[in-house]
């Protein structure tokens, strides 16, 4: 696993990139890796995580920068 923290005014952005079975069957075999961002506020690392599945063929992604409406509904989940 490799993290990087970057911190934005009001925002902490923790990006995770993990090695992980193509085949979960076969944990030995073809790796795969997978990208994750975890976006908290400045006091919100004991917060419960929401998972969300960003983009996707078709979908922009918009990066997470704290800036209202980036993405719209960041702010209001940060709060809990």
């Amino acid at each position: 696993m490799h993290t990087t923290t970057e911190r934005l005014p009001g925002l902490t952005l923790t990006t995770l990139t993990l090695d992980v079975p193509l085949d979960h069957t076969d944990p030995g075999g073809v790796q795969i890796e997978v990208f994750a961002r975890v976006a908290t506020a400045e006091d919100g690392a004991g917060k419960p995580y929401l998972v969300f599945l960003q983009g996707g063929p078709g979908h922009e992604a918009p990066r997470p920068t704290g800036v209202p409406g980036n993405p719209p509904w960041l702010a209001r989940a940060l709060q809990d």
